[in-house]
C-alpha cells in the first residue's frame, strides 16, 4: 500500500443514517480513507494516510478535516516519526548509539518518488493548520521502535505523535499499542500490551526507559 495513490480523483461514501461508520476515500482503495466515530461524548474523524502521501492527498486530507473542524483528529499515516534524516538512518546501521537527537519528524521520504512528502513538510503544509488535530500515529520504523513528541499548531492546539513499531524478535514479542480516552480528564493513556505474555512492556531492545511505553498525553 506504499504506493497506492493515483491521479484518480475522489471516490467512497458518505457518513449515511446518522451511524457514523461509512468511510470517505481518497481515489481507488483504503490507502487514504476517513472515518468518523463518537465515544464517551467526544467526536472524532480519523485519517488513514499512506506512506509520504503526495500533494493531492495531502489537499483532500486538508479538507476532510476542514470539513469535520468539530471532531477531534486523529491522523494515522505510514511513516511520521523515526530517525530524522536519512544519514542518520544509514549511520545507525553502523553506530549502535541512539542518542535522543537522532528521532523526531522525519524529513525524508521513501514511496512515490519526487512525489512523496516527507513528514515535516505535511506538518508544516498540512496538519499544523487544524485546531482540531490531537494526535498522529505512526509506524515504519522498527529500527526506532517508539518515539512521541509534542508540536503546536499554527492555532496553539497542541498535538501528540506518537511511533509504535515493535519488531518481532526473541525479547520484543507481540506488543499492541493501546490507547484509552479519557475526555472527562482531557487525557490518553497509553499502554503496550502482550496479549501473548498477559504483561505490559517494561522494556525492549535500547528503548529499557519504562515511560517509552506506558505513558499519558494531556489534551487542551
Amino acid at each position: 500500500m506504499k504506493n497506492a495513490w493515483y491521479a484518480g480523483g475522489f471516490d467512497g461514501f458518505e457518513v449515511l443514517d446518522g451511524k457514523e461508520q461509512k468511510p470517505r476515500i481518497f481515489s481507488a482503495g483504503n490507502a487514504n480513507s476517513c472515518q468518523l466515530f463518537a465515544s464517551g461524548g467526544m467526536k472524532f474523524v480519523v485519517l488513514h494516510l499512506e506512506c509520504n502521501a503526495p500533494a493531492p492527498v495531502l489537499m483532500w486530507a486538508g479538507e476532510m478535516l476542514k470539513k469535520h473542524a468539530d471532531r477531534k483528529a486523529i491522523i494515522c499515516t505510514h511513516m511520521y516519526l523515526g530517525y530524522k534524516t536519512k544519514q542518520i538512518d544509514q549511520i545507525r546501521r553502523t553506530d549502535p548509539r541512539r542518542p535522543d537527537d537522532w528521532f523526531g519528524v522525519m524529513d525524508w521520504t521513501k514511496s512515490h518518488g519526487e512525489r512523496g512528502v516527507p513528514a515535516t513538510t505535511a506538518w508544516e503544509t498540512c496538519f499544523s493548520k487544524h485546531a482540531n488535530l490531537i494526535l498522529i500515529v505512526s509506524g515504519d520504523q522498527s529500527f526506532a521502535i517508539c518515539w512521541r513528541e509534542k508540536q503546536k499548531g499554527v492555532h496553539g492546539n497542541t498535538v501528540h505523535a506518537t511511533l509504535q513499531d515493535y519488531p518481532r524478535t526473541a525479547d520484543d514479542q507481540d506488543w499492541l499499542r493501546l490507547y484509552r480516552f479519557r475526555p472527562a480528564e482531557k487525557k490518553i493513556e497509553v499502554w503496550t500490551y502482550s496479549p501473548q505474555q498477559d504483561r505490559v512492556c517494561d522494556g525492549v531492545s535500547f528503548r529499557k526507559d519504562h515511560a517509552h511505553h506506558q505513558f499519558t498525553l494531556d489534551l487542551d
